[in-house]
């Protein structure tokens, strides 16, 4: 199934679960056998952390570390930053985590600083904003004697990324769509253009940059290269044999996000739409879709109606319409079975659907490396 002769870790960070990958070529015509593990992610455990201590009432919080994705603790920094009897201090590289425009996060009530007061510091809730926890990973690896720090020969990573806008002047959800997905698929349509290799990573990609140096980091030797969690989790359906081919529609339900994307016979990207999951209803999903069946799609007025944005960039043809693939932990919204005149498919690469980020990882790295598309 794979043609990858290394040991590869691939890790897809998203806002509810962190899924990991560990392959081994011996694995590589039954990659079933791969070790997988698919836990919460450190922004829902930071959230369970933050939660306790505010519930506490008493005490600042101080938050160093790198950028890191998560809705969910967002809204517990910013509720202690309110507080007039508390104060939430934060370093620069963290407190991207919360928005990219520091003077945005100064303004709900967050102090902005490079180091603490050693005073505050004793007694203040001291929290690593980070999303890949390596050392928990080697103390699991090393469970089942696997050295990971020494065995890894590459390092694919996956989270989102809305991309910092800087002084351009539009929304994040806008350059997200034009930047990251436009001006990429303009110039290759297939899905592999939206891998980076460490030293490729734009500068307008703050996280990427900031996991790619954490892995750098971590495995100074090993390959590492990183992309989007949605094209990722997209990729995993191509490893299902059961699934149709051809023009389809493939749609990934997560946990922040849904994502819809159609793909030709050549799997090249003909349209991408994306609206935030908790906006979203079994029938609104279903209306959306209809829509872009009908090309009826338009960019500033999903903006509007609160979703992420639209890219079209070739006509989406009657089969892909017919052909709809589901994944994603909150598929379902779109059961199995027929709709209308589309049937929809739920999607299980090497049999375990949550894996779809990982597994999407691995044949983008076999493409981009070793298939030279």
């Amino acid at each position: 199934m794979f043609s990858i002769n290394q040991k590869v870790l691939c890790i897809d960070v998203g806002k509810g679960t962190e899924d990991i990958l560990f392959y081994e070529t011996k694995w590589k015509e039954t990659p079933e056998n791969c070790i997988q593990i698919v836990k919460p992610s450190r922004a829902q455990l930071l959230n369970k952390k933050l939660a306790r201590f505010r519930e506490e009432g008493k005490g600042d919080v101080f938050a160093d570390g790198r950028i890191m994705g998560g809705e969910p603790w967002h809204k517990q920094i910013y509720a202690i930053a309110q507080d007039p009897t508390r104060s939430v201090y934060m370093t620069p590289p963290s407190a991207m985590s919360l928005r990219y425009d520091l003077k945005a996060v100064q303004a709900r009530g967050i102090t902005i600083v490079n180091d603490l007061p050693e005073d505050i510091l004793k007694t203040a809730l001291t929290i690593e904003t980070k999303d890949v926890d390596y050392d928990w990973l080697f103390n699991c690896f090393e469970g089942i004697d696997i050295n990971l720090k020494e065995e890894v020969d590459v390092v694919l990573l996956a989270c989102q990324e809305h991309g910092n806008p800087g002084t351009v002047g539009t929304s994040s959800r806008t350059f997200r769509m034009k930047f990251y997905y436009q001006q990429h698929l303009d110039k290759s349509p297939r899905l592999s253009s939206l891998m980076f290799a460490s030293q490729e990573v734009p500068e307008a990609a703050p996280r990427l940059k900031a996991n790619v140096e954490a892995a750098r980091e971590t495995f100074p030797d090993a390959e590492i290269y990183i992309m989007d969690s949605s094209p990722a989790v997209i990729l995993g359906t191509i490893v299902d044999q059961a699934l149709p081919k051809g023009p389809r529609t493939i749609v990934n339900i997560g946990n922040g996000h849904t994502l819809a994307m159609v793909l030709d016979e050549q799997d090249e990207v003909l349209a991408i739409w994306e609206h935030h999951t908790s906006g979203l209803t079994t029938s609104t999903l279903w209306k959306f879709l209809t829509r872009l069946f009908n090309d009826e799609m338009d960019h500033e007025d999903l903006i509007q109606q609160g979703g992420h944005g639209y890219y079209q960039r070739g006509d989406i043809p009657k089969e892909a319409t017919r052909h709809i693939i589901v994944l994603g932990p909150n598929r379902k919204l779109l059961p199995p079975g027929k709709r209308d005149e589309a049937f929809i498919y739920w999607a299980h690469p090497i049999g375990a659907q949550m894996l779809s980020g990982p597994v999407g990882l691995l044949k983008t790295y076999e493409e981009k490396k070793f298939k030279n598309t």
